[in-house]
């Protein structure tokens, strides 16, 4: 399991499905935004991310620090920072203190491919986690509280995109 990896899931899960954030951008929720055909804005990208090992006595453990993107542009609201501002205090709504359940898919997918192979067709179960979203694995890795850490508005270089980057850190246990 790559916890950086499942955390990105879980969060653009929960974003896509916060009635305050879709508000804004429906489901305009990108890991990386489309080329082609660019989205309308506003929107929501994610940005770059850190992980660091932090094992303690007998828990292994990451801390992962991620950026979310918002972006607007565009004429009233979204001319100046307002959209962005209003967008970037619904994402942070959603996510800080936001305790989630990261998943562990991968044991779920070596057991799918074995059967698979003896020509039993299994369906996958699926989780419902009011935190977390869709799953499609029952195994859990650990429970997870998100962190608000900094919200920083920015005008992008072009003078007319509006950029909110908001900075937010997780600890997940790895069992």
């Amino acid at each position: 399991m790559d916890p950086n990896y499942e955390l990105t899931r879980v969060v653009i899960n929960r974003l896509k499905r916060d009635v305050s954030v879709s508000g804004f951008v429906a489901a305009r929720v990108f890991d990386r935004v489309p080329a082609e055909p660019k989205p309308a804005f506003p929107y929501i990208s994610m940005g770059p991310s850190d992980s660091l090992q932090d094992d303690a006595e007998c828990i292994m453990g990451e801390e992962i620090s991620f950026q979310i993107d918002c972006w607007s542009e565009g004429d009233g609201e979204a001319y100046g920072s307002a959209e962005v501002k209003k967008l970037a205090g619904a994402v942070k709504r959603c996510l800080h203190g936001a305790e989630v359940t990261v998943i562990d898919r991968e044991p779920f997918e070596r057991y799918r491919a074995e059967d698979s192979a003896s020509g039993i067709r299994l369906y996958p179960s699926v989780v419902m986690d009011f935190c977390s979203g869709l799953s499609l694995s029952p195994i859990e890795t650990g429970n997870v509280t998100i962190d608000h850490r900094i919200t920083r508005i920015l005008r992008e270089p072009n003078g007319i995109t509006n950029h909110a980057a908001l900075s937010f850190t997780a600890f997940v246990e790895i069992d």
